[in-house]
């Protein structure tokens, strides 16, 4: 799914003439979405299309990065993208 998004995502870019993009995400899944997102750019495709990628967490008035374990549903929130995040390294292509 991701990479059928990727690649989407990529082809509009690249026919709207466009040479870099703002990837914006709430904060808790940024960083597992930027390295997501920095492999796929890092490839032959996306490389070969000069596109540039910048990672951007929008603002989330209901997510902490300095208090997101003391609360529902931001700690669960949290947990889950980490298991992610290392699920994301642990079966990653290429």
């Amino acid at each position: 799914m991701a990479d059928r998004c990727l690649r989407r995502w990529r082809r509009s870019l690249t026919e709207r003439g466009l040479r870099s993009a703002i990837f914006v995400t709430s904060p808790y899944p940024q960083r597992r979405a930027s390295i997501v997102f920095s492999r796929a750019f890092a490839s032959r495709a996306f490389a070969a299309n000069g596109l540039e990628l910048r990672n951007h967490p929008a603002s989330d008035p209901d997510w902490d990065p300095d208090r997101w374990w003391t609360r529902e549903p931001a700690r669960t929130l949290t947990l889950v993208e980490i298991a992610k995040l290392g699920a994301s390294f642990v079966f990653a292509k290429g």
